[in-house]
């Protein structure tokens, strides 16, 4: 279990994640950051410990650092990882390099096996959401002003549909 401090009265810092091992009832592993993790994200080989602009992947056995990726700023955590456990496919706002509006709405998706690395322009404006299926072969995306969501291929970004919610602006918090 992942746990990661914060409210109102902390027992820990919110710039510190706890792997609790239930079996053992006990933390058997600490991480510290600098700023304030967002999302962390489990799977049996690696954890994904999502910051303001960065990600953190580490070994599960090992708990050593295998992977930091610059993200976009990302407030809420925006993550997304496929479940099929053969495969390992990561999506997450993109960084361009710059703070201007006309790079906002990118998204990658990164493929840990294949070492494929797609950028995908999504929006207009900021990334409100984004899930993959099962075998990360597909993307939904939604912005932070919720009216479209739209699917991509990932492997070479490419455009499949859209589906529109409506016309007044929302808050997707999943898809």
């Amino acid at each position: 279990i992942a746990l990661v401090g914060g409210g109102t009265l902390p027992t820990y810092m919110s710039s510190k994640l706890m792997i609790w091992d239930d079996n053992k009832k006990k933390i058997i592993s600490e991480f510290k950051f600098t700023t304030q993790v967002k999302n962390v994200k489990l799977r049996q080989e690696r954890i994904f410990v999502v910051l303001e602009q960065k990600i953190f992947v580490f070994d599960f056995k090992t708990f050593q650092q295998v992977d930091t990726i610059d993200t976009s700023d990302n407030p809420n955590g925006i993550f997304a990882i496929n479940t099929d456990p053969t495969v390992t496919i990561i999506a997450y706002p993109a960084d361009m390099g710059t703070t201007t509006d006309e790079v906002v709405g990118y998204v990658k998706v990164k493929s840990y096996e294949t070492n494929i690395n797609t950028l995908i322009k999504a929006h207009q404006s900021k990334i409100g959401c984004l899930t993959l299926n099962h075998d990360g072969t597909l993307l939904a995306t939604a912005s932070e002003k919720g009216t479209i969501i739209r699917i991509f291929e990932t492997s070479i970004g490419m455009f499949l549909q859209y589906v529109r919610r409506g016309r007044d602006k929302t808050i997707i918090h999943h898809m």
